[in-house]
């Protein structure tokens, strides 16, 4: 019942708001990872990298999350150290591909805020010229009568 929550609060975390998972499921999730049976705290442990990247932007949430970690660094048990030494590689990939993402989410930003930057100065310039024209217009035939 345990690992079913774990799977759970996997899925969950992907539809719910933050705020409510983190109000109504984390300290449960944390919970998991302290349970006395071995299978469990190996489903927490290979729930982390789908439940982690959401923890990024709430720095409290995060501390908790990497607190629990590292508890698992002192685990006697070969089994769940080997998976955590594994899980360590895996965190710092996704880390770096996350910062990755960001900056190249980030260029892609800018070059989009640019480009309507440009259109706005087109449309600006191609209005004054109207107005202009209309003005040389209204000009000529004001001067005309």
């Amino acid at each position: 019942m345990r690992k079913c929550f774990i799977l759970f609060c996997m899925s969950a975390i992907r539809v719910l708001s933050f705020k409510t998972f983190k109000q109504h499921f984390m300290q449960l999730y944390l919970d998991m990872g302290k349970d006395k049976i071995q299978e469990v705290r190996i489903a927490f442990l290979n729930s982390v990298t789908s439940i982690r990247p959401f923890l990024e932007l709430d720095q409290s949430s995060l501390n908790d999350f990497n607190l629990c970690l590292s508890s698992f660094l002192m685990d006697q048990t070969p089994v769940i150290f080997e998976i955590t030494s594994s899980l360590d590689m895996k965190l710092l990939k996704l880390k770096r591909s996350i910062n990755q993402g960001l900056l190249i989410e980030d260029e892609a930003v800018k070059q989009e805020h640019e480009q309507r930057l440009q259109e706005r100065d087109t449309f600006e310039i191609e209005v004054r010229m109207t107005s202009d024209d209309s003005k040389n217009k209204n000009s000529i035939e004001g001067s005309s009568i």
